[in-house]
């Protein structure tokens, strides 16, 4: 692994996901979750030992940008990875509304959740297409395969 790579990562579960930040990684771990706003919110979490069965709990929720005041202190992030169950797509609307709010971002790795299936989906159509007209982010199409250990 690249030593010259900083890890920082916000997961609710502390347990698994803060052995693999601090631990493996030796980097930064929050309990938490992140998205386009803060505020204490109901979400989706992995239950512990399984690959597809979520359960609702209330967490605390950083907004994107003041997590990234508190944690990182840093002008360009070079690979972000989001998977956020179900506040991507109002997080991904910020980030192509509002790039002078956040650092550079180099590359984005986005897991959408069921964007047929509600209204958040179809809005999404619309912030994709503006951000393939003006930017700031040009998507790729890339196949999914798992290529490192932090990949699911």
């Amino acid at each position: 692994m690249n030593t010259e790579c900083k890890f920082l990562g916000v997961d609710p579960d502390e347990e698994e996901s803060g052995k693999l930040y601090k631990t493996i990684l030796k980097g930064v771990f929050v309990k938490g979750s992140v998205g386009a706003k803060a505020g204490i919110y109901k979400t989706d979490v992995l239950v512990r030992g399984s690959t597809n069965l979520y359960k609702h709990e209330t967490l605390l929720h950083y907004s994107f940008q003041d997590f990234l005041a508190r944690y990182y202190k840093h002008d360009i992030i070079d690979y972000l990875f989001i998977d956020i169950e179900g506040d991507e797509y109002a997080l991904m609307k910020d980030l192509i509304q509002n790039p002078e709010k956040y650092p550079t971002i180099c590359q984005i790795n986005v897991e959408y959740h069921s964007p047929f299936e509600n209204d958040r989906g179809l809005e999404f159509f619309a912030d994709f297409k503006k951000s393939l007209k003006s930017g700031p982010f040009f998507p790729l199409n890339v196949d999914a395969f798992k290529s490192a250990f932090f990949n699911r």
